[in-house]
């Protein structure tokens, strides 16, 4: 792959690590100046998507006879556009006590609370208490959508029932809400008297549902770390500590420099330390959606019949490793050079995830 076309797979990853390098800019109001929205708390996200493939034209197909008929025919380039609403003390205080309104969707009645409340709770380390604010089991919401006329706004039915948005209410960098989960959030007159207003464009490629599913911000809430609440228990990103992508060089010559970086389902990077594994880096759920991306152009099935089998014993020289989840399987790649080629797809990948978390360091 040349360098150009390197450049052109490692641009998605650097616009969601750095914001002044998105595809279209970044459109401010309000103020001159364009701060970074994922720096600023509390803030309110909006996630939509905007397609930016061309217009709908006619295309000919000219028969035998002579005949020609035409058709439309429109491309569809999905992009995840994000608006953030960078809210100070006074609209804080607007927020925080604007009520939650429990979803119907789980048959049971609960009084409404503060988002305030939510967060004071989520806080406690009483699972008892924390318990009280969601289901006491998902049998009502599983009875619902058995019923086809009914279309439940919820997130856990994105993959049936894809919104139109997703909305996350930052608190700080630990704390966070997402909206039309289990609860219901009105945002106008918050987002009405947000001071200020930022809007990425062409985030990330691809469609809402796709990002929903890569997103561990908004996985984490699809069952606010209760199991029986869990309507996909397979899914990679809903234990914190599940390891999602291990890059690594392992040189067997004490003298070489190797390198190993393991990311974790809650955004975490960690390299192997004197005796134990240390955080490196946290990336946000933006750029590890990103990385999804790449990795949906890598073959594993392919790849993985032509990893390295050589026993272990005699194994000497240079080790490269590629461990990640794809489509709900978790693959292996281990490359030998001694022994078995490193396919070039591995190897621009990995190239990619170097250069990316370079720019981290900077």
């Amino acid at each position: 792959m040349t360098n150009k076309n390197l450049t052109l797979l490692f641009i998605p990853l650097m616009c969601v690590s750095n914001l002044s390098l998105s595809a279209t800019g970044i459109k401010t109001e309000h103020q001159p100046a364009t701060p970074n929205p994922e720096t600023h708390f509390p803030r309110i996200e909006i996630y939509r998507v905007k397609d930016y493939g061309n217009p709908a034209s006619e295309e000919k197909h000219p028969e035998n006879d002579g005949t020609v008929h035409y058709m439309e025919k429109k491309s569809r380039e999905p992009y995840i556009e994000r608006t953030s609403y960078l809210l100070d003390s006074e609209t804080r205080q607007t927020l925080l006590n604007q009520e939650l309104v429990f979803l119907p969707y789980f048959m049971e009645l609960k009084h409404p609370v503060t988002l305030r409340h939510y967060f004071n709770r989520n806080l406690l380390q009483d699972l008892p208490q924390r318990q009280e604010l969601f289901p006491a089991s998902l049998d009502g919401y599983t009875a619902i959508i058995q019923k086809k006329e009914i279309q439940p706004k919820t997130l856990l039915a994105y993959h049936n029932y894809p919104p139109a948005e997703v909305e996350i209410v930052w608190l700080d960098e630990k704390t966070w809400f997402v909206n039309n989960v289990f609860y219901q959030l009105s945002l106008d007159e918050v987002i009405r008297n947000a001071p200020t207003i930022v809007t990425d464009e062409k985030l990330i490629k691809g469609e809402l549902t796709q990002f929903i599913h890569h997103s561990f911000v908004i996985q984490s809430k699809l069952n606010e770390g209760f199991a029986y609440l869990d309507t996909d228990t397979s899914h990679y990103l809903r234990k914190k500590d599940n390891v999602i992508l291990v890059v690594a060089q392992i040189e067997k010559n004490p003298e070489a420099t190797g390198y190993e970086y393991t990311f974790y389902a809650d955004g975490s990077i960690t390299t192997p330390g004197l005796s134990y594994y240390t955080p490196l880096h946290k990336i946000s759920h933006c750029q590890w959606v990103a990385i999804q991306n790449h990795l949906n152009t890598i073959d594993f099935d392919i790849h993985k019949t032509e990893a390295d089998d050589t026993p272990a014993f005699i194994r000497e020289g240079q080790a490269n490793k590629l461990y990640a989840f794809k489509n709900g399987n978790y693959y292996k790649l281990e490359y030998h050079n001694e022994f078995s080629p490193i396919p070039q797809q591995i190897v621009d990948f990995t190239q990619t995830i170097l250069e990316f978390l370079s720019q981290l360091e900077k």
